[in-house]
Formats: C-alpha cells, sequence, structure tokens
C-alpha cells in the first residue's frame, strides 16, 4: 500500500538597524571573538555557523513579529500543545493570568488568547478548559474538558454546540473547517460540526504499536478518505516517531516510520491529473541519526491516469553534526500552489525541498531555540512559534531562490517551474 510591528504585506526586518538580532548576527559577533579551530569550538556555535553558511541569509528576511510575553503569558505556558497555529496564521493559546478585580496576583484565572499577529488585536475570552483549538476558516472557537466538547461563536460568544465524549481525549485538530478530528487511546472519531449537533463518528482503531506512544498530530486529506495518526516514543535515547495511515475506502491500515506526516492534493507538471500525496519526514534511531529523510508516495491515482502510480522518492536531509542527535522534525508543511516543502526541526532548523522532486534546496536556523510549529504564508514563508515566546516570521526571497538552485543546487528544471509557481 504506500517588538509587534505591522509591517503590511511584507517584511522588512533587514533593512531596520533596530531589527532583531538573527542568528547569523548572532555567529558572525561571535566568530570575530572565538578563533579556535571549529572543532574546540562550543557545540551549538558549531551548529549555528554551518547553518548560516549554507547561503540560506541571502534568500531568507526574517525576523521577530510578535513576543507572547508581551500578552501576559507565561513562558512555561509557551508550549505544545497549549500553542496552536492556524493555516490562515491565527495563533491560539490558552494559559493563566491575574483575574480581574483580584486581591491579589496569586489569583489566577484560565483564558484562551487569540489574535493574529499580522492583522488584529489579540482577543482573550475566560474559560475554564483542558484544550482550545481555533477554527482554520470560520469565527469557530472549540474547547474541551476531559468528557465533552464545546463549540463558541467568537463573535457572539455564544454556546453553538456540545458532545458528550464517552472516551478520554488524547488528541484533536481540526481536519476541515466544519470536521473535528478527534483522537482517543484506542480509537479515532470525526465530529461534523456544520449542522444540528451530532455525535462523533468512529472513523478506525489505533494499532497497538502506536497506543504505545505519544500523540502528536493528526491530518487527513481534503475529502477525508486518506488518515494518518502521528506518535512519539523514545528509543535508544532519542525521540522517533511512527505514522499510522488509514484509508476509509479499503479499510486498511499501515505503519511508516516518520517523526511529522502531511496529506495533500497536487498536479505534478507532467501529468493532466491530480495526485492524492502522502509525505513523511524522519529521523531513525540513534545508528541513524546524522541524517533523515524526507518521502513523497502517490496514494491513490484517479481513474484516467490508467492506475499507475509514481514511484516513491526520498530524499536526505542533512543534519551538520553527529553530535547533534536530538534534533528531529517536528512540523512538515506543503504548499502545493508554490510547489514547495518547508521541514521544521525541534532546534529551529528550516528546510526547504521542492515538492515534485523532493531536492532540498536550501536551509538555515531561524531560531537558536526550540521550535515546535509553524504555518505556511501567502507571500511564500513560514511563521513559526519558538519555546522563547517568539512568534518568527520567515520569508523566502524568490529571486535569490532560483538564482540558487541553479547555480548551487544545479537544477535548472526545477528553477523554471518553480519560476512560474512563486509569488
Amino acid at each position: 500500500m504506500f517588538t509587534y510591528r505591522p509591517t503590511g504585506d511584507t517584511l522588512s526586518f533587514a533593512a531596520k538597524r533596530d531589527r532583531p538580532m538573527t542568528a547569523a548576527d548572532d555567529v558572525r559577533r561571535q566568530e570575530k571573538v572565538d578563533r579556535r579551530p571549529e572543532k574546540h569550538r562550543p557545540f551549538a556555535l558549531r551548529y549555528r555557523t554551518r547553518t548560516a553558511r549554507h547561503e540560506m541569509s541571502d534568500i531568507c528576511v526574517f525576523g521577530v513579529a510578535f513576543q507572547l510575553t508581551q500578552l501576559g503569558i507565561p513562558l512555561e505556558h509557551v508550549t505544545w500543545p497549549r500553542v496552536t497555529i492556524t493555516p490562515s496564521q491565527w495563533l491560539c493559546i490558552r494559559h493563566t493570568m491575574t483575574c480581574r478585580n483580584a486581591s491579589s496576583s496569586a489569583d489566577r484565572c484560565s483564558v484562551v488568547t487569540v489574535f493574529n499577529p499580522q492583522r488584529s488585536a489579540p482577543q482573550t475570552y475566560k474559560v475554564e478548559a483542558r484544550c482550545a483549538k481555533l477554527n482554520p476558516d470560520k469565527p469557530l472557537l472549540a474547547i474541551t474538558d476531559q468528557w465533552a466538547l464545546y463549540l463558541y461563536s467568537t463573535r457572539t460568544k455564544k454556546l453553538l454546540h456540545k458532545s458528550r465524549l464517552e472516551r478520554d481525549l488524547v488528541y484533536w485538530a481540526w481536519v476541515t473547517p466544519s470536521t473535528l478530528g478527534l483522537v482517543t487511546r484506542d480509537a479515532v472519531f470525526h465530529w461534523d460540526c456544520s449542522s444540528a449537533p451530532t455525535v462523533p463518528v468512529f472513523m478506525f482503531s489505533l494499532h497497538q504499536r502506536i497506543r504505545n506512544t505519544e500523540l502528536v498530530g493528526y491530518v487527513t486529506d481534503p475529502g477525508l478518505k486518506w488518515l494518518a495518526v502521528t506518535g512519539l516514543f523514545q528509543e535508544e535515547q532519542v525521540v522517533s516517531g511512527l505514522v499510522q495511515l488509514y484509508s476509509v475506502d479499503r479499510r486498511v491500515n499501515q505503519l511508516l516510520p516518520g517523526q511529522c506526516v502531511q496529506l495533500c492534493r497536487h498536479q505534478f507538471q507532467d501529468q493532466p491529473y491530480v495526485s492524492q500525496l502522502l509525505l513523511l519526514a524522519d529521523r531513525g534511531p540513534a545508528g541513524q541519526r546524522p541524517e533523515g529523510r524526507l518521502h513523497l508516495t502517490e496514494l491513490s491515482p484517479p481513474a484516467s491516469s490508467g492506475g499507475a502510480l509514481r514511484g516513491p522518492i526520498a530524499e536526505t536531509l542533512e543534519f551538520f553534526d553527529p553530535l547533534d542527535k536530538f534534533d528531529f522534525p517536528v512540523c512538515l508543511q506543503v504548499s502545493s500552489s508554490q510547489g514547495l516543502v518547508y521541514v521544521l526541526t525541534k532546534c529551529g532548523v528550516v528546510h526547504l525541498c521542492d515538492l515534485e522532486t523532493m531536492t532540498p534546496l536550501c536551509l538555515h536556523v531561524v531560531c537558536p531555540d526550540i521550535t515546535f510549529t509553524a504555518s505556511i504564508t501567502p507571500t511564500c514563508g513560514l511563521m513559526v512559534v519558538s519555546r522563547n515566546g517568539q512568534v518568527l516570521l520567515v520569508e523566502i526571497k524568490k529571486a535569490a531562490l532560483l538564482r540558487r538552485i541553479v547555480e548551487v543546487v544545479n537544477r535548472p528544471g526545477i528553477a523554471t517551474r518553480l519560476r512560474q509557481t512563486l509569488p
């Protein structure tokens, strides 16, 4: 089987003298005072120096769009899964703050803050919630306690729907603008919130191996025909991943190695139909840690293709130093319209790859701290959230990227295709 500073539509951090210091700036500063051979330097400095030399500094414009602690969000609450980001770059943060009319600063209440760093003021809702998820397209906020789901309108602040859960919820996410994917310890359910109150519908059971992992992700294709659950587990003192892929039509499962997964539709340049694709980012056990792999597999071509599947593609993701055995992919984002794949790692490295060939194009450290979630921006780039509370905007410079693909990657065919698809 298979500093909040509105900047308009573009970024201008590099043109400002008071811009936040970037990883590359920090590398240059430290290199001036550290003349030791690379092998004798502190490991973190070796890592960032190698990254800055990957020509990505000429391809990216990046900076801090917002600092979450400025909203009164405790730094210990800037974690996964308290902070989530939608494809439209809306942030949803579950945290505590000092209650109004509180007699002391020790009186704290549970709240959910939602906002878009580029175009909206923060909105805070006082609510007792175990978890909160903002709808990707509609003004809807879903929250849970241990045994129930609630759906609120962020405009009217009224309760729209409620559903009782028969099992403890482990992970959940909006999979379409009208459907919530609910993952319990042993099964997956879908809750359709588009009409009158309904109950969650059973989709498939989890494999025993993935039940023994920490469930961290659930994605579907747009038609809800292919479903994938991701779990992480400790293996040889490093973090490994496992993905359970399920076909709704065939009612079959398959377990695959991987720390993050994405399902998408894409029309390849050389074919007249749209393909359903599975993308996996993986970094294996300790013995295989020096490099990772990015996999692409076509799942189910339409009848017009004659039933032939494209062969699977796998490319290497470079991790700079074998000593850096704890880094691994944490977020995989795909833009079919741009023709690009973004792989974000725990240590703040972004790998940029071509979607059709999986060819690595460039990479860069966007943050020296831990990063855990990201979303693609319309202007060809990423919005990244880091553990230190920074919301980072990364924008790819089209001309510089195309020049690198031709001169360094030596793939002029990819450059020709991306010249037509990149904004």
